[in-house]
């Protein structure tokens, strides 16, 4: 037979927390708002094509060639996953000095030439096919400091977490 729980129920259960709790959520739920706007607004996670346009009204382009393609196959021969690894080394030369730029993707190989960009630095540059990890590292973080300032707070007011096992 299945419980059936009231409204009434959920609510006092919810009450039983306590106000620290309460408080606690609202400063997560608020951090994360903030968080969103900030990227929005490109101070955080800023994305690529914002970082792209930036250097191209800048005029800082580099054209780059490929001087080195291979792929590995991850699934093994015949696998039909359709998951290989290419890898592409491109070279370009800015102020006379030769560089070197890696590129790696599934899917498909990357093309012989590419257009590198940069915001300051020529030695810094980047590209439309990048895999940013510190992207990754920064939408881990949206989620995980809200996480962090929902438990500092309720820390702060007391409130015991052993209920929650």
């Amino acid at each position: 037979m299945v419980n059936d729980i009231t409204f009434q129920e959920v609510l006092e259960h919810w009450a039983s927390y306590g106000i620290g709790f309460w408080i606690a959520i609202i400063a997560g739920i608020a951090v994360f708002v903030v968080e969103i706007k900030l990227a929005k607004r490109g101070v955080i996670l800023s994305n690529r094509e914002k970082k792209i346009e930036k250097a191209k009204k800048a005029g800082h382009m580099i054209r780059a060639e490929a001087i080195y393609q291979n792929y590995n196959r991850r699934g093994g021969k015949g696998s039909g996953t359709g998951d290989d690894l290419y890898h592409c080394v491109y070279e370009y030369t800015v102020d006379g000095v030769k560089r070197r730029y890696v590129v790696a993707q599934s899917g498909h190989y990357p093309p012989r030439t590419i257009t590198l960009y940069y915001l300051s630095n020529p030695k810094r540059v980047f590209s439309a096919y990048d895999h940013n990890k510190k992207d990754v590292v920064q939408g881990f973080l949206l989620y995980l400091i809200p996480l962090l300032v929902i438990y500092l707070v309720a820390k702060a007011f007391g409130v015991d977490f052993s209920a929650f096992r």
